[in-house]
C-alpha cells in the first residue's frame, strides 16, 4: 500500500450611615455594639468596592488593549495594489519554500511510515507561513481575492491533516481522497494568486 503527502462597567453606589449617641451603661453598649455592627458592615462595602472596582480596572485594560489591536489591524491594511502584490509575493514564496522541504522528507520513506512525524513537523512549519499569508490585509477593494486566496490554504492545510490521519489509520481511502482535495487547495492557491498579480495599479483608487 503506497501513501503519499499530503477566544459593565458597573457602578455601585454606596451609602454609609454612621449614627453617634451619647449615653451611659445600657446605652454605652447599645452603642457599642451598633459601632460594631456598622464597622463589620463597613468593612463588607469597602470589600465590594475593591472587588469593583478591579473589576472596572479589568475592563477598562481590555477596553484598550482591544483599542490598540483595532489599531493595529487597521494599520496593517495595505493600501495600494502594488503593496499588496509585494506582501502576497514575498509571504507566498516562503510558503513555497516551506513546502519544498517537505519533499526530500518524504523521498526517504514515501509510506511516510518511518518518517511520519519529521513529515508532520514539517507541515507545521508549512503551517505557520500559511497562516501570515492568509492574514494579509487586502485593500478593502481586493478582499474577496484575499478571501479565495485564504480559503484554498485552508482546504490544503485540512487534507494535510487529514492525509496524516489516513497514514496512521492504514487508510488507504482516507489518503486518496484528500490527495484530491489538497490538489484542489493548490488549484485554487494558484488560481487567486494568478488574480493577484494580475491586478493593475491604474483601476485601483488608494484606500484612504
Amino acid at each position: 500500500m503506497s501513501m503519499k503527502r499530503k477566544m459593565l462597567a458597573v457602578v455601585l453606589p454606596l451609602t454609609l450611615a454612621l449614627g453617634v449617641g451619647c449615653s451611659n451603661g445600657e446605652d454605652e453598649k447599645k452603642k457599642e455594639e451598633k459601632a460594631n455592627i456598622e464597622a463589620e458592615a463597613n468593612k463588607k462595602a469597602l470589600e465590594t468596592v475593591n472587588k469593583e472596582l478591579d473589576k472596572l480596572k479589568e475592563e477598562k485594560a481590555d477596553l484598550e488593549k482591544q483599542t490598540k489591536e483595532d489599531k493595529k489591524i487597521d494599520k496593517a491594511k495595505l493600501k495600494t495594489v502594488k503593496e499588496y502584490q509585494q506582501e502576497v509575493d514575498n509571504k507566498g514564496l516562503d510558503f513555497a519554500t516551506e513546502v519544498q522541504k517537505v519533499n526530500p522528507i518524504i523521498e526517504k520513506d514515501q509510506t511516510l511510515i518511518t518518517n511520519h512525524q519529521e513529515v508532520k513537523e514539517q507541515f507545521d512549519k508549512v503551517k505557520v507561513v500559511s497562516k501570515k499569508l492568509q492574514d494579509i490585509k487586502a485593500p478593502e477593494q481586493y478582499e474577496g481575492l484575499q478571501t479565495e486566496l485564504k480559503k484554498s490554504l485552508i482546504i490544503y492545510e485540512k487534507s494535510i491533516d487529514k492525509i496524516l490521519e489516513g497514514v496512521d489509520e492504514l487508510d488507504e481511502n482516507k489518503v486518496t481522497t484528500n490527495i484530491n482535495y489538497m490538489f484542489e487547495g493548490l488549484e485554487m492557491f494558484g488560481k487567486a494568486i494568478d488574480e493577484i498579480r494580475a491586478l493593475d495599479e491604474q483601476n485601483m483608487s488608494e484606500v484612504q
